[in-house]
């Protein structure tokens, strides 16, 4: 009596502090350390409880999102819990994790690997960490599987929705308030949803991301869950999950631009998950070729190759259009670029400009259009003979011609990506020794950076800073590098 007793104590304690630390905008990441200090227990017990999740919900919603002909169970659960970390023996009771078990974890609990490694302390990981096993599939082959086995059912619906109210939370920012869920749940939710997503988007493309358009994103996010979690209606809820799904893109979109790279893939994830369950293929596709782009940024191409061929089998569903081919070649040139395949590049490239050329009706869905306009294209491809530029010098002609007409064409509602071409021109008019020039681009980058909250705009602007350094004898060269500086 006594022992059961004091489980029902200790949970009750668990299920207060969360929920006090919620109702005070905690993170995940701070809830799941203070139950560790709580508990004195590892870290991976503590992300579990701070979802409010049994052993026996984690298999669960693991076999649902990754079918296997051995489901995992909350035994197997239990052994990687007791896990002490990389080095150590498995034993009857404590059993290691494959770095893809790890990664799965990670994303039902909405947190990164590091996170699920032991020996925190302070809320931080040490310098443990686990190895990357030859050959371990990455999402893009997750995906591909997914693609593969298509089988929306009713299970896979209803994990998404639960998923994603903890996907929500992801970037430790409060849920909304239940009281804003109207009693009925029509068509009208939906079209509600994709304002404010529309609005949100527009918001990022001017601007830059921030912590409060973040917060709004979220919220309206885990809004849209509670609406799918309130109706039975079968097209009611696929036509919210198709909402959600959009909504989950731009939180990624969001996350990306404020630096939060893991919280971003994560986000992709429900988003694309989203989307499958809704029967909106294109979406689903189109969100695969956002994580390439994603990859794009983190300089990591060969998983920018391995997204496109999967969006590429999604593709086959529903084929794309003209203007998305053209936009996937431009990406699939940039990871040429920065795995210096030359020729392939500028194959893409001439593939992009044909599938652009086909590309009658560049109109569609709010998440579709900027992708395929033609500022798109000359930016993107303007990037990667920039980046070509840095290594060989004549490449950079046609990077600023370019770059100067994606400039151009970008018009009102884009000053942010305007920005970011103006970083890339400055680097390919370095890579002239056309330093006047140079540092003219980078004042116009450097001033518009000033009312943008982008933290993505003053990484690259970091990046133009130390390419210059070489050069500050040059006094406009040496005053641009002082003014980025004190941004």
């Amino acid at each position: 009596m006594g022992a059961s007793s004091g489980k029902v104590s200790v949970r009750r304690q668990v299920a207060e502090l969360r929920q006090t630390m919620q109702a005070n905008d905690a993170a995940p990441h701070q809830i799941a350390d203070a139950i560790a200090t709580l508990l004195g227990v590892n870290s991976r017990i503590a992300w579990r409880l701070a979802t409010g999740l049994t052993q026996e919900q984690v298999a669960d919603l693991y076999n649902m999102r990754w079918p296997s002909p051995v489901p995992k169970t909350g035994k197997q659960v239990s052994y990687w819990e007791r896990w002490e970390g990389p080095g150590s023996r498995s034993s009857t009771s404590a059993r290691a994790p494959s770095h893809l078990d790890l990664s799965r974890l990670a994303l039902v609990y909405g947190s990164t690997v590091d996170d699920l490694l032991p020996m925190r302390t302070g809320g931080r990981a040490d310098a443990t960490v686990a190895p990357e096993m030859p050959g371990t599939p990455g999402y893009a082959e997750i995906l591909l599987s997914d693609v593969k086995s298509e089988e929306d059912t009713t299970n896979r619906r209803e994990m998404l929705a639960s998923m994603t109210a903890a996907g929500a939370a992801l970037v430790g920012l409060p849920p909304v308030l239940r009281a804003a869920i109207p009693d009925r749940i029509g068509p009208e939710q939906a079209v509600e949803v994709r304002r404010l997503t529309a609005m949100y988007r527009g918001w990022v493309y001017e601007h830059g991301a921030s912590g409060q358009l973040q917060r709004g994103v979220a919220r309206l996010l885990e809004h849209a869950t509670s609406l799918i979690n309130r109706t039975s209606h079968q097209p009611i809820r696929d036509d919210l999950l198709d909402a959600l799904a959009d909504v989950a893109g731009l939180a990624a979109y969001a996350c990306r631009d404020l630096g939060l790279q893991d919280y971003a893939a994560q986000h992709y994830v429900i988003a694309f998950q989203a989307a499958k369950a809704s029967g909106n293929h294109a979406l689903a596709g189109h969100t695969v070729v956002r994580m390439a782009g994603h990859n794009i940024e983190l300089a990591r191409p060969r998983q920018v190759l391995d997204y496109l061929d999967a969006a590429q089998g999604i593709g086959k569903t529903r084929g794309f259009t003209p203007g998305e081919l053209s936009n996937q070649y431009a990406i699939k040139a940039w990871a040429f670029a920065q795995s210096g395949r030359a020729q392939e590049l500028h194959r893409a490239v001439g593939m992009a400009e044909e599938h652009a050329g086909l590309a009658e009706d560049r109109s569609g869905p709010d998440w579709r259009i900027r992708h395929v306009a033609e500022a798109e294209l000359f930016s993107l491809t303007g990037a990667v003979y920039a980046e070509l530029s840095k290594h060989s010098p004549a490449h950079a002609p046609e990077a600023i011609r370019r770059l100067t007409k994606a400039i151009e064409l970008r018009g009102f509602g884009g000053a942010r990506n305007a920005t970011l071409d103006n970083i890339s021109l400055a680097e390919a008019r370095l890579a002239t020794h056309d330093l006047e020039g140079a540092a003219a681009v980078g004042y116009t980058a450097v001033e518009a950076a000033g009312t943008s909250s982008s933290r993505r705009v003053r990484v690259r602007l970091g990046e133009l800073r130390r390419q210059l350094e070489p050069h500050k004898k040059h006094p406009d060269v040496a005053d641009l590098v002082t003014r980025i500086s004190r941004l």
